[in-house]
């Protein structure tokens, strides 16, 4: 996982775009496509996944890795009586206490966090899809 103690500037985080752009499936509207062949899902970063994440870009050249490699993905309905809307976190475990999570609504980007160990229950919510085990043996 790649730290950065600062946040990207919004020219520095549109070269990274441009770059996931060259890189992974994109759109004709230029939205890129994340997979993580696991689940096989598909998730969707666009023009307003980057303006809702603008102001908490620190750790976002992770989100890639994070959709792929995630060490967990957790699922859960953001309406239980009505059921139509899926948020999932997808978390990248750090080798210390940096861990970085995507939250998605629907299969596109919705937020990005970099967070401490302490803070990291607050992302495990509903089910848990998917669950890998990292190279310390702990799942």
């Amino acid at each position: 996982m790649k730290i950065n103690d600062t946040k990207p500037k919004s020219h520095e985080a549109l070269a990274i775009i441009k770059e996931w752009q060259d890189k992974y499936h994109t759109t004709k509207n230029g939205d890129v496509i994340f997979q993580n062949k696991a689940l096989l899902s598909n998730v969707k970063f666009n023009e307003t996944s980057l303006h809702k994440i603008m102001d908490h870009l620190r750790g976002f050249e992770n989100l890639p890795d994070t959709i792929e490699k995630a060490n967990e993905v957790w699922s859960y309905w953001e309406n239980p009586k009505v059921q139509r809307v899926v948020i999932r976190n997808y978390i990248l475990i750090g080798e210390k206490s940096d861990n970085f999570v995507v939250t998605t609504r629907d299969g596109v980007v919705e937020d990005t966090n970099f967070v401490t160990n302490s803070r990291l229950d607050n992302y495990r919510k509903g089910v848990i899809l998917y669950e890998t085990k990292r190279s310390n043996g702990k799942s």
